[in-house]
């Protein structure tokens, strides 16, 4: 009797595991089958196939339309081939897997970017959720708050440290670690940044952790910590080359962001967020992209 509940158990067990191991299964979204990217878009368009307003960074998939309001403006990039297609409203845009076209109303505006030209250089489409680890405790959580360097890729070989909730006044004890966990550096510092010094040199690809430990306004001790990597010589080559010069449209500056964010390059990625954002005010997504200030 004793033999058969317990062998009746361990069937339901592997029961619920198969169960379980399908619902898992199902929740896992598809991949991605987005063929183009909007980086820009001023005024009232719609995702003919969704029922729904299109926004900056939504991404499009191939044999959707795209229907612009009489005065709109719309830029998609291709994410394979980096080129911009630059649309005017009132419109009614057929997007491919190269191109898109005007279906109704004026052609559109056919131009290349940095990303154009067969590279091994690829965009990515957003994760817009990723933007938004800026702020590394909650409220009520009685840490500091670690604002820059925080599980990111940095191009700087002596990059600035930035935090707040620490008493004003009071003296911040910052470290510094490497991958193995030895000590490079510790410093009493005044105020809620810290630039680190010539004489500490990062090695490019290796992961290192920092420390800040103060005092809240109420006196008790707070502490916090993050991760970060320098760049590889060959990803801040890529970066320079990449950079849009000054003259460049939000569109392209967005195009950046985006192969920023691929490389886990966040707050590098977050300046030109906050860009957009600045352009863009009433654009959501790229407001939660920019961070807080």
């Amino acid at each position: 009797m004793i033999k058969t509940i317990r062998a009746n158990a361990a069937a339901l067990v592997c029961l619920i595991g198969v169960v379980f191991s399908s619902g898992v299964a199902l929740a896992q979204p598809a991949k991605s089958s987005a063929v183009a990217m909007i980086t820009d878009l001023v005024g009232e368009a719609s995702l003919v196939e969704e029922k729904r307003t299109a926004s900056i960074l939504d991404e499009v998939s191939a044999n959707r339309h795209i229907r612009l309001d009489a005065g709109a403006r719309m830029v998609l990039v291709f994410l394979k081939t980096g080129e911009e297609f630059d649309f005017r409203g009132p419109s009614t845009v057929l997007v491919s897997v190269g191109q898109a076209e005007a279906l109704a109303g004026a052609k559109p505006e056919r131009r290349s970017t940095r990303f154009s030209g067969g590279k091994s250089i690829r965009i990515s489409p957003i994760n817009i959720n990723q933007g938004a680890v800026l702020m590394r405790s909650m409220p009520g959580e009685h840490k500091l708050q670690l604002l820059v360097m925080v599980d990111t890729v940095t191009l700087d070989s002596w990059p600035e440290f930035r935090w707040k909730g620490v008493q004003p006044g009071t003296l911040v004890r910052f470290e510094l670690y490497d991958n193995k966990g030895k000590r490079m550096l510790e410093r009493e510092v005044s105020g809620d940044s810290f630039v680190l010094p010539g004489n500490v040199r990062l090695k490019s690809g290796e992961r290192y952790r920092w420390l800040v430990t103060g005092k809240a306004a109420n006196g008790q001790s707070i502490s916090n910590s993050a991760h970060f990597t320098l760049a590889s010589l060959e990803l801040r080559a890529d970066a320079e080359n990449l950079r849009p010069g000054v003259t460049a449209g939000l569109s392209e500056q967005v195009i950046y962001a985006a192969w920023l964010e691929q490389k886990e390059l966040r707050d590098e990625a977050r300046k030109y967020w906050r860009h957009a954002a600045s352009e863009r005010p009433n654009d959501s997504r790229l407001r939660e992209l920019a961070g807080p200030y």
